[in-house]
C-alpha cells in the first residue's frame, strides 16, 4: 500500500508527506517532521480516535486548531484501487469522539462514498516501542480513564436529551406535590383529634367550675341557716321518720291482713270470695298509694300542683321556651352554615392560578368583583365569624335545652300520673264497694271474718294517714326549696363529694376560683384556636384537591399526557394521587439518572488517576469514593493479567511462566514456574531493552486477525533496543509469517538514528549506499523511508 499525505498547517503541525509501498517499512526522521502526526490522521480515516486524545482532550483540541485542511490518499488496497479522505479540521467536534461523516469527504477508486465505507477497508494499530511492562499497565489505566470520559459525555449529553424531551411533562407535574393528599388527610386528622381533646378540656374545666361553685353554693347555705330554719329542717326530718316508722307498720298490717285472709278464705264458698275481695283491695289501695305519691314527688320537683290545669299551663311554658332558646340555636347554626359555605369557596379560590385572579368572578358588582377581590372579601368574612359563636354560648344553649326537653318530659309524666292515681283510686273505692258486699254475705263466716274486717280497715287506715304524711313532708320539702335550704348533714355528704372530686379543701375554694375560670377561659380559647386549625386544614386540603383535580384536567385533555393516568404500578385500584406520585417519581429518575451516572464515571476517573498510588488507604483523597479503589485495582489487574497472560508473552518475556495475578499498586507480577513453584516479580526487572524487544514481539504476534481486509502496523520509538546488530532480528520478524498473519503492511518509525551525510567518508560498499540513500531523501523531504533490513 502507498500513502500520500498532503498537508496545510495553520498551526506549524507537519504531516511526513509519503508512505512507501514497502513491508517492513523503516522511516527515519528527526522528531517535528511529523511521524506521529502521520499516524495520527491514518488512524481517524481508519475509524479510530488515537489513545493520546482519549487519554488528553486537550491535545485533541491542539491538533485539530494547527493542523490545517489536509488530504490523505492511498492506493494498492485489497478491496479498493485508491481510497481519498479529504479533512476539514475546524468542522471537527470539540471532543475527541468515534469518526464518522465530519471527518471529512470520502472518495473510492473515484467515487463519492460513506465514511463508513471508507473506513470499513482500513485497520491501524500503533505500538509503542518503549512501552515496557509499567507503561502497559499505565496505558491501561489511560484507555479506561478515557472511556470512562467517553461514556460521562455521551451520559451528559442523554441527560439533556431526556431532560428536553421530558421538559413539558416536568414543568406539567411540578404542579403536583408527593405524597400532599396523605400529608393534608393527617393534618386534619390531627386538627380533629386536638379539637376533640380541647373541647373535653373545656367540658373538664366547666365541670369543675360548675362544682366549685355548687360547693360555695353549698358552704353559703349551710353557714345562713338560723333557728327557724333548723325547727324547719328538724320537723321534716321528724315527719320523714314518722313516714319510715308508718312505712314499716303498713307492711306488717298488710302481711297480719293476709294471714286473716287466708283463713277465711278456709271457711267455705263466701269466705273465699270475701278473702279475695280484701286481697284485691288491699292491692288496688297499695298501688294508688304508690303512684299517688310517686305523683307527689313528681310534682313537688316541678314546683307543680298535681291537677291537669296546672300541668297544661307548664307544658305551654316550656315549650315556649324551648322554641325560644332552639330559635336562638338556629341563628348561631345559620352562622356557622355561612362560615362553611365560607371556607369551601376559600378552598376553591385560592387553588387558582395566578392567570385567572384578576378575571371577572360575576357579573353586575361595581367595583368588578374579581377572583382576587372575591377572595380578600371572603378571607374579611371568615375572620369576622371565626368568634361567633363562642363555645361557652353553644354549651349554654345546649344545656339550657337538654334541661327543658327534660322538664318537658317530666311533665308529661306528671300528667300521665295524675290520671293513673285516678283510675287506680277508682279501681279501690270499686274493690271497697264490693268488699262490704261480700262482707254482708260473709256475717256467717263468724269470728275469723270479723278479725280480718278489723285487719282491712286498719291497712286502709295506716295508708290514708301514711298519705297524709307524704302530702306533708312533700309541702316542708318545697317550703325548704323555696328558702334555699339544705340540712346540714345532706350538705356534709355534698361538700366531702365535691372535694374529693376537685381534689382542693373546701377552705381553699374561694382562693382558687379566679384560676378555675381562667382555666375555663383558656380551654374556651383553645378551642377556637383548634377549630380555626380544623378550618384551614379542611381548607388546605380542599385546595390541594381541587388543584390535583385541575392538574388532572389538564392531563386528561392533553395527548401528550394521558398516558399517565392509566399508570397502574401493579395496583389497579391505587388512588389518582399515588399514580401520579410514582410517574413523577419515574419521570425525575428518568431525567437525573444519565447525570447521576456521569458523575458516577467521572468519580471512576478520578479513582483510576489515583489507582497507582501506594499508601492511598492512609490518606484523606477521595474519602467519598475510597472503597471503589480496591476493586478497581482488582479489575485492572485481572485486565492486564488476561491481556499479558498468553502463550507468546509467557514463552518470549515469562520464560514460559504462567501469569496468576498481577498488583498495579505494588507494581508486581505473581507467576507459577513451569516446575510448580510460585515467584512475584517487580514489574520494572522487565524494563530492558531485550525484555522490551521480546515483550513487542510477543504483543504483535498476539493481535488477532482483522476483519478489514488493510491492516497497518505501526512501531513507534524503538530506539530503545533497535541497534545495529538487533536490526537484522527485527527485519526477519516483521517479514515472517507470523507478522504477515496480522498485518499486509508494517512500519517502523525511528527518530534519526545517525547523520548520514557526516558518516559517509567513513563508509564503504553497501553500507555507504545505504546511507547515501537515507542522506538523499533526508535532504529531499526531511525523512527517509526505506525498507528495513
Amino acid at each position: 500500500m502507498h500513502w500520500r499525505i498532503d498537508a496545510h498547517p495553520t498551526g506549524g503541525l507537519q504531516a511526513i508527506s509519503e508512505i512507501p509501498d514497502i513491508s517492513p517499512c523503516l522511516i527515519e526522521g528527526p522528531n517535528g517532521i511529523g511521524k506521529t502526526v502521520a499516524i495520527q490522521l491514518l488512524q481517524l480515516a481508519s475509524g479510530t480516535v488515537p489513545s493520546a486524545f482519549t487519554a488528553r482532550p486537550e491535545l485533541w483540541k491542539s491538533f485539530r486548531d494547527r493542523l490545517g485542511n489536509a488530504e490523505l490518499t492511498g492506493s494498492g488496497l485489497n478491496g479498493a484501487t485508491d481510497i481519498q479522505l479529504k479533512m476539514v479540521p475546524s468542522q471537527w467536534p470539540d471532543q475527541p469522539v468515534e469518526p464518522s461523516e465530519w471527518i471529512g469527504e470520502c472518495r473510492i477508486d473515484g467515487a463519492r462514498a460513506s465514511f463508513a465505507d471508507l473506513s470499513s477497508l482500513l485497520d491501524v494499530n500503533h505500538i509503542s516501542g518503549t512501552e515496557d511492562l509499567v507503561q502497559t499497565l499505565a496505558r491501561h489505566i489511560e484507555t479506561f480513564e478515557g472511556h470512562l470520559r467517553d461514556v460521562s459525555g455521551l451520559l451528559r449529553k442523554r441527560h439533556l436529551d431526556v431532560r428536553g424531551h421530558a421538559g413539558p411533562a416536568i414543568e406539567l407535574l411540578s404542579r403536583f406535590e408527593p405524597g400532599q393528599s396523605a400529608r393534608d388527610h393527617d393534618a386534619v386528622v390531627r386538627c380533629d383529634d386536638n379539637l376533640v381533646s380541647a373541647i373535653e378540656a373545656a367540658r373538664q374545666a366547666d365541670d369543675s367550675l360548675r362544682a366549685l361553685m355548687r360547693g360555695i353554693e353549698l358552704l353559703n347555705k349551710v353557714a345562713s341557716l338560723d333557728a327557724d330554719a333548723d325547727a324547719l329542717l328538724s320537723q321534716r326530718r321528724a315527719v320523714a321518720a314518722r313516714v319510715a316508722e308508718l312505712e314499716q307498720r303498713l307492711e306488717g298490717a298488710r302481711a297480719n291482713a293476709e294471714t286473716l285472709s287466708s283463713a277465711v278464705a278456709a271457711q267455705g264458698d263466701a269466705g273465699r270470695r270475701l278473702a279475695a275481695g280484701q286481697r284485691l283491695l288491699r292491692t288496688r289501695s297499695a298501688r294508688a298509694a304508690k303512684t299517688r305519691a310517686e305523683m307527689e314527688a313528681e310534682a313537688f320537683v316541678l314546683d307543680l300542683e298535681p291537677n291537669q290545669s296546672a300541668i297544661s299551663r307548664a307544658k305551654d311554658d316550656c315549650l315556649e321556651q324551648v322554641g325560644l332558646t332552639r330559635a336562638r340555636l338556629t341563628s348561631l347554626d345559620t352562622a356557622g352554615e355561612v362560615r362553611e359555605v365560607v371556607e369551601q369557596t376559600l378552598g376553591l379560590l385560592s387553588a387558582t392560578s395566578d392567570s385567572v385572579r384578576d378575571e371577572e368572578l360575576a357579573q353586575g358588582f361595581e367595583p368588578r368583583l374579581t377572583v382576587r377581590a372575591a377572595l380578600d372579601a371572603l378571607g374579611a368574612t371568615s375572620r369576622s365569624l371565626r368568634d361567633q359563636p363562642t363555645p361557652a354560648e353553644v354549651r349554654e344553649l345546649n344545656s339550657r335545652v337538654n334541661d327543658l326537653a327534660v322538664r318537658l318530659r317530666t311533665i308529661d309524666h306528671l300528667g300521665a300520673l295524675v290520671e293513673q292515681a285516678h283510675r287506680e283510686e277508682e279501681l279501690a273505692d270499686e274493690a271497697e264497694q264490693d268488699l262490704v258486699r261480700l262482707e254482708e254475705e260473709a256475717d256467717d263466716a263468724g269470728a275469723s271474718s270479723e278479725a280480718s274486717k278489723e285487719a282491712q280497715q286498719s291497712v286502709g287506715a295506716l295508708e290514708n294517714e301514711l298519705g297524709k304524711l307524704r302530702i306533708e313532708l312533700a309541702a316542708l320539702d318545697r317550703a325548704a326549696a323555696a328558702r334555699g335550704m339544705v340540712s346540714r348533714e345532706d350538705a356534709e355528704l355534698d361538700l366531702l363529694e365535691i372535694e374529693d372530686h376537685l381534689g382542693v379543701l373546701r377552705t381553699e375554694w374561694l382562693r382558687v376560683e379566679p384560676d378555675y375560670r381562667r382555666n375555663l377561659a383558656r380551654a374556651d380559647e383553645e378551642v377556637m384556636s383548634a377549630t380555626t386549625s380544623l378550618d384551614q386544614a379542611r381548607r388546605r386540603q380542599s385546595a390541594h384537591s381541587a388543584e390535583t383535580a385541575e392538574l388532572v384536567r389538564s392531563i386528561a385533555t392533553d395527548d401528550r399526557f394521558a398516558w399517565m393516568l392509566t399508570v397502574e404500578g401493579g395496583d389497579s385500584t391505587a388512588p389518582l394521587a399515588d399514580r401520579l406520585e410514582r410517574v413523577k417519581a419515574a419521570v425525575n429518575e428518568a431525567v437525573s439518572l444519565p447525570d447521576d451516572l456521569a458523575d458516577l464515571m467521572l468519580t471512576l476517573q478520578g479513582v483510576a488517576q489515583s489507582v497507582l498510588q501506594r499508601g492511598l488507604n492512609d490518606s484523606p483523597l477521595l474519602d467519598s469514593s475510597r472503597h471503589l479503589i480496591k476493586p478497581l485495582r482488582r479489575v485492572l489487574g485481572a485486565r492486564l493479567t488476561a491481556t499479558l497472560n498468553t502463550p507468546a508473552i509467557r514463552a518470549r518475556v515469562f520464560e514460559n511462566a504462567t501469569i496468576t495475578d498481577i498488583d498495579p499498586a505494588d507494581g508486581t507480577v505473581s507467576l507459577m514456574l513451569t516446575d510448580g513453584s510460585a515467584d512475584i516479580r517487580a514489574l520494572a526487572s522487565y524494563s530492558t531493552g531485550e525484555q522490551a524487544f521480546a515483550f513487542t514481539q510477543a504483543r504483535i504476534a498476539d493481535i488477532e486477525p482483522s476483519a478489514k481486509p488493510n491492516r497497518l502496523l505501526f512501531l513507534d520509538e524503538f530506539g530503545a533496543f533497535v541497534s545495529a546488530d538487533r536490526m537484522p532480528d527485527l527485519a526477519a520478524f516483521l517479514s515472517s509469517g507470523i507478522v504477515k498473519q496480522v498485518a499486509e503492511q508494517v512500519i517502523v518509525v525511528l527518530p534519526l538514528q545517525v547523520d548520514y551525510e557526516a558518516e559517509l567518508e567513513d563508509t564503504r560498499g553497501s553500507l555507504r549506499a545505504k546511507y547515501e540513500e537515507r542522506s538523499r531523501q533526508i535532504k529531499q523531504r526531511g525523512y527517509s523511508a526505506v525498507e528495513l533490513s
